[in-house]
C-alpha cells in the first residue's frame, strides 16, 4: 500500500511541478521575444539610417533625411519596413501615411507573417519624424520614434486551451498579452 502512496504523490508532484513551471517558461518566452523586438527595431533603425544616410550635408553637419520630401522619408521606410521583416519571418500587408506636417510625419506599417511562420500575429508599427534645427549650434537633428506592437501568440498548449478556449488570460479589452516595442532613435552628425 505504501508504494501506491508513493506512485500518487509521485504523480501529483508532477502535476503541480507542471502547472507551476509552464507559465514560468512562457515568461520567458515572452520576455526573449520582447528583447528580439526591440534588437530588431533599434537595427532595422540603425540599417535604414545608414542605407539612406544624404552625404552631402555632412558638410554642414546636418543629418537630412527630408521629411517634408517623399522620396527620402519614402526610402527610409523601404529600407526599414524589408530588414524588420526579414528579422522576424514577415511579409509587408500594409503601409499609409497618418499624418504630415513641415518638419514632421507619421506613418503605419502593418506586417503578417508568412504563410509557414506560426510562431507570430500580426505586427503594428507606427513610425514618427520630427525634424529640429537649433540654431545655437546649426544642427538639424531628425528624431524617429518607433512603436511595435502585436498580440502575444502562446507557445504552449496549456497555456493556448486557456486563452482561447477559457479565455481566462483575456480581459474586457480582448488580449492582455501584448507584445510590445518602442525606440527612439535620434540622427545627428557631430564631429
Amino acid at each position: 500500500m505504501s508504494e501506491l502512496k508513493f506512485f500518487g504523490y509521485m504523480i501529483l508532484a508532477v502535476l503541480c511541478a507542471a502547472i507551476i513551471i509552464v507559465p514560468l517558461v512562457e515568461v520567458f518566452f515572452a520576455y526573449r521575444e520582447r528583447l528580439m523586438l526591440s534588437d530588431a527595431l533599434y537595427n532595422s533603425c540603425r540599417v535604414a539610417a545608414e542605407a539612406t544616410s544624404n552625404y552631402r550635408n555632412m558638410r554642414t553637419i546636418d543629418t537630412v533625411y527630408y521629411i517634408g520630401s517623399y522620396s527620402y522619408a519614402d526610402d527610409f521606410l523601404d529600407v526599414f519596413a524589408n530588414t524588420f521583416a526579414i528579422s522576424f519571418d514577415l511579409d509587408i500587408k500594409e503601409r499609409y501615411l497618418t499624418g504630415r506636417s513641415l518638419d514632421s510625419s507619421s506613418y503605419k506599417l502593418v506586417f503578417r507573417p508568412q504563410p509557414n511562420n506560426e510562431t507570430y500575429n500580426d505586427f503594428v508599427l507606427a513610425l514618427d519624424f520630427n525634424e529640429k534645427y537649433d540654431s545655437s549650434d546649426e544642427k538639424t537633428t531628425t528624431t524617429i520614434v518607433v512603436v511595435a506592437e502585436s498580440d502575444y501568440k502562446f507557445k504552449y498548449g496549456y497555456m493556448q486551451y486557456l486563452y482561447t478556449e477559457r479565455g481566462l488570460l483575456r480581459t474586457d479589452e480582448g488580449n492582455s498579452y501584448k507584445l510590445r516595442g518602442n525606440k527612439i532613435f535620434e540622427m545627428i552628425i557631430t564631429n
